[in-house]
């Protein structure tokens, strides 16, 4: 999963008052048949809109990259916490991209 700024997907806004928020219907999408982008391939790609509230894309070789907007309006950090509730996943891993440095990072 990649959070990044810059595309026109409504935020997920973590405020004082922010608590739990199911993130797939703020997220798109990307379908890499191939398994083999990296995040430095996928970054200018097409992403099309996740429109269900638990997103299945049945058993298939694919990899999927999903990418979402959060913004953090208040001074105080907030320790998030992504629960991928499927274990059939093999691998996630948790990418955050910086508008003010324009660079990523692996979180996991």
């Amino acid at each position: 999963m990649i959070a990044k700024c810059g595309f026109s997907q409504k935020p997920i806004l973590v405020t004082d008052s922010f608590n739990h928020i199911p993130l797939s219907t703020q997220l798109v999408f990307l379908e890499d048949k191939s398994k083999l982008k990296g995040i430095n391939d996928v970054l200018r790609l097409h992403y099309t809109q996740v429109e269900q509230k638990v997103p299945n894309f049945g058993f298939n070789n694919s990899s999927y990259w999903f990418k979402g907007m959060v913004v953090n309006p208040t001074s105080q950090w907030k320790a998030p916490v992504i629960e991928v509730a499927n274990p059939n996943l093999d691998v996630v891993n948790l990418y955050v991209f910086s508008k003010k440095t324009g660079r990523h990072k692996k979180l996991m």
